[in-house]
């Protein structure tokens, strides 16, 4: 239930400060431990695991790299057509991971770098490419949400 709160407003939640996300996960954490009735000291991370729920930030990073992978499938409106850019597409020097290694535009603001356009850059970045090359969005977003709740000690 609040789950489906938290990832509805994910987008607008993501972008804020870091100290707002912190009080969503704090907020989070709380609901999920009285739900369960856990003790106060329970791990969170065992928590989240355990009920197989992604923590606030990773839920932003969840959104955020899904909307790139339905731009590299063709997924979204034309308006997007060349929203993102590939260093495959700025030189044809065969190098490794160039085809789908996005670009980070240029910022001089943190305003700047808190676009959806920087942000899922570095977010997609950071994946790996077995994820990168996951056909379909919605086994995409599967294999993130596992790949990152395993992450979790």
């Amino acid at each position: 239930m609040i789950y489906s709160k938290v990832k509805y407003g994910i987008c607008a939640y993501g972008f804020t400060k870091g100290e707002n996300i912190n009080k969503l996960q704090v907020l989070q954490n709380r609901l999920l431990k009285v739900l369960l009735e856990k003790k106060i000291r329970f791990s969170t991370n065992e928590l989240h695991k355990e009920l197989d729920v992604l923590k606030v930030g990773d839920l932003f990073r969840q959104e955020l790299s899904s909307f790139v992978c339905n731009y590299f499938k063709g997924n979204l409106p034309d308006v997007f057509c060349n929203y993102f850019q590939t260093f495959s597409q700025i030189h044809s020097i065969n190098t490794r991971g160039n085809t789908d290694r996005l670009i980070i535009p240029l910022h001089r603001t943190d305003l700047g770098e808190e676009t959806v356009k920087v942000t899922g850059c570095k977010v997609w970045n950071m994946l790996n490419q077995e994820q990168k090359d996951i056909g379909n969005p919605k086994a995409f977003r599967k294999a993130f949400r596992i790949n990152t709740i395993s992450s979790y000690i």
